[in-house]
């Protein structure tokens, strides 16, 4: 995959993401992609059909990862809104 792609972000800015990064740690690519499928532009138009809850992706793949790396002491990535998203 890509080594870093652009994630739709809503009106809190883009979110810059290093997908290969995320690649080499999981593993597992059906940890996101169980939820949407590899297609650029797929988390707007599943949020635009209605098929993907609005936060979700951050809520429950990201941060929520995140923090549990982090309460097992291992490296993580980002917590908080501000971190990912960008605004330009």
């Amino acid at each position: 995959g890509a080594e870093k792609i652009e994630l739709y972000g809503g009106t809190r800015g883009d979110v810059p993401f290093p997908h290969r990064r995320h690649q080499e740690k999981l593993d597992d690519c059906n940890i996101c992609h169980s939820v949407f499928p590899q297609q650029a532009g797929i988390i707007e138009k599943l949020k635009a059909d209605g098929k993907l809850e609005q936060k979700f992706v951050m809520n429950k793949l990201c941060t929520k990862c995140h923090r549990e790396r982090k309460r097992a002491g291992e490296p993580s990535g980002p917590t908080t809104c501000t971190k990912c998203h960008i605004k330009e």
